[in-house]
Formats: C-alpha cells, sequence, structure tokens
C-alpha cells in the first residue's frame, strides 16, 4: 500500500519500486489474492452464470495474479534483454 500511496503522492515509480519493506511479505500478499479472487469466482458462480463483466473481470483479475506469480522467476532474462535494446 505503501508505494501506492507514493505514486499517488507525485513520487517516482523508480523509486516506489525500490521499497524493498513489503518484499518480506510477498508470498502473505499472493496468498490472500489467490484466496481473495477465488471467494470472488464462488460468490459469482453460485447463483447460475454471472453477467459477461464480472467473467471478464475475474479474467482480467487471474492474468494480473498470473503475472505477479511468473514473471519474477524471469526477471534476470527481462532485465538483460531490456539492456540490449
Amino acid at each position: 500500500m505503501l508505494p501506492l500511496v507514493l505514486i499517488q503522492l507525485g513520487v517516482g515509480a523508480a523509486l516506489a519500486g525500490s521499497l524493498t519493506v513489503l518484499a518480506p511479505l510477498r508470498p502473505w500478499f499472493l496468498l490472500a489474492a489467490v484466496g481473495l479472487l477465488g471467494w470472488a469466482a464462488l460468490r459469482a458462480f453460485r447463483g447460475g452464470r454471472p453477467k459477461m463483466r464480472v467473467i471478464v473481470l475475474l479474467t482480467l483479475g487471474t492474468a494480473v495474479l498470473a503475472a505477479a506469480l511468473i514473471l519474477p522467476a524471469f526477471e534476470r532474462d527481462l532485465l538483460r534483454w531490456a539492456q540490449t535494446l
């Protein structure tokens, strides 16, 4: 939450991204995100077929969460590739 507050206050993304205060809590945040996304899906599909907007938002949320889980494994390669540009 602190990086979001700093970005809202106009602090640059490089400074906000370099904060390592929340890094040890990353697994807990990801676990909470998976749990909340699962809870949202259960609530959405429990009463039948939800509206298309709900399905699209759940799909987007799942894609963002999957990226948050997968991208750290490729961070070194992505940074190396970005330096060659």
